[in-house]
């Protein structure tokens, strides 16, 4: 809740704040008693991104069709001059916020701007132990995250797959060496230990040992930081991301993963022989539970995990999940997407968070069947669920234009429209 005061003089008066307040009610309390106070306007200026939103998705599922317009609203009401954890609070440009967000802008336009604006803003400030801060602009020790260092490499590289340009590699190349160097000589021994010098963020999971997690991120992100310096020419940088990336995950024994680490596991793709175990045993009971997992994830890490289980060939168990678990947002006609889920939800937490905004993201590539294959969307693939009674229509952006689809599951009519730039595969055979 924000609050201020305003004094008022004799006769008419007029003030506009000088900064943006997120909410969804106003409260005006007169103290003066004053009779001739007795005309008061009070009006609201909506001040977000001009996001020339192209992504749609329309079903006969109202719950489906629910959580992808509150979603929607939650991700516009995060963008400005950059993204924004929520227009309420701080209202600060987090940059483990920013890469879940760039994920949701790109299923609904293909607006580079604030991802390519946020990567050159995070390189002009270096702590002095060579990471970036975890908001920017920032200046306190308390400000910088080590998990967010590396999910600002990550960042680069999917800038990278979205436009297909290597430009941002040479134009922040010095914090991206800067960061890896960090990451080597902390892993001299292996696992990456937890510098209690910063803030080891990783997610809102008080009860998670985050040593795990936060190595698995980071071997993560080195590996598309070695892909994107390879594209750029750059092989003697991609070979030193892989050895350091080669050392953590050596150390890495996921005895007892959380859904974090068994998420990251998976996506790193280095951890086949255990990826049955972290499906079977860890990332489906997840799905399947009623968020009172141990270790149980927050809204912006279950993107991690979504992004896992469809790695997995398990779509409709995110799906399935998705409509359990964000309905709840539905029902509470919050009208965006929280920070954490509500029973978590105390009177300092954000109402309208776009880490939570995510399932967009599996909606579009799950129902409306289309995910990227190709970097700049050279090609895609064309793999909807089958789900019975479903029917569905929608567009995908890409930087070639849209991509238009309808389903009708129960009459097995699939259709998709796709610019010429487009080669679309079609892995079901079903598109007629």
């Amino acid at each position: 809740m924000y609050g201020g005061r305003l004094k008022v003089g004799k006769g008419r008066n007029f003030h506009q704040l000088t900064m943006p307040w997120g909410g969804k009610a106003v409260m005006f309390i007169d103290r003066s008693a004053h009779p001739e106070l007795n005309q008061i306007k009070i009006e609201v200026l909506e001040t977000i991104y001009p996001l020339d939103v192209q992504g749609t998705f329309v079903s006969n599922d109202k719950l489906l069709n629910d959580i992808w317009q509150i979603s929607l609203e939650t991700q516009k009401h995060c963008m400005c001059d950059a993204y924004v954890d929520g227009p309420w609070r701080e209202c600060a440009q987090w940059w483990g916020d920013a890469l879940v967000q760039a994920r949701n802008t790109f299923v609904l336009s293909d607006d580079v701007r604030l991802l390519e604006r946020g990567i050159r803003q995070f390189a002009m400030q270096q702590a002095p132990s060579g990471l970036i801060y975890g908001v920017s602009p920032a200046q306190a020790p308390r400000c910088v995250l080590p998990d967010y260092a590396a999910i600002y490499l990550a960042s680069c590289y999917y800038l990278y797959r979205q436009n297909g340009s290597t430009a941002i590699y040479h134009q922040v190349y010095d914090r991206l060496q800067s960061i890896v160097k960090y990451f080597d000589e902390m892993s001299e021994d292996g696992l990456l230990p937890l510098d209690m010098r910063f803030w080891m963020f990783v997610d809102w999971c008080p009860e998670l040992d985050k040593q795990e997690a936060y190595n698995l991120i980071v071997v993560y992100s080195l590996d598309l930081m070695a892909e994107l310096a390879s594209k750029s020419g750059d092989e003697p940088f991609a070979a030193k991301c892989r050895r350091i990336a080669d050392r953590i995950s050596g150390a890495v024994t996921l005895d007892n993963p959380s859904p974090h680490a068994a998420a990251m596991a998976v996506l790193c793709g280095r951890f086949r022989k255990h990826e049955d175990k972290l499906k079977n045993e860890v990332l489906l009971p997840l799905l399947h539970s009623n968020r009172d997992f141990d270790r149980m994830p927050s809204p912006y890490f279950m993107f991690f995990v979504f992004e896992a289980v469809k790695k997995l060939h398990a779509g409709n168990e995110v799906i399935s999940c998705i409509k359990r678990w964000w309905k709840s947002f539905v029902d509470a006609d919050v009208g965006t997407t929280p920070e954490k889920w509500l029973e978590r939800c105390s009177a300092g937490t954000s109402r309208c968070h776009a880490w939570s905004a995510h399932p967009m993201v599996s909606i579009s590539e799950l129902l409306l069947g289309i995910s990227q294959n190709e970097v700049a969307w050279r090609s895609v693939i064309f793999d909807p669920l089958f789900i019975p009674g479903l029917q569905c229509s929608g567009t995908v952006p890409t930087p070639f234009g849209v991509i238009k689809v309808s389903i009708d599951n129960d009459k097995k009519v699939y259709s998709v429209t796709a610019p010429p730039e487009i080669r679309v595969i079609d892995v079901q055979g079903v598109i007629k």
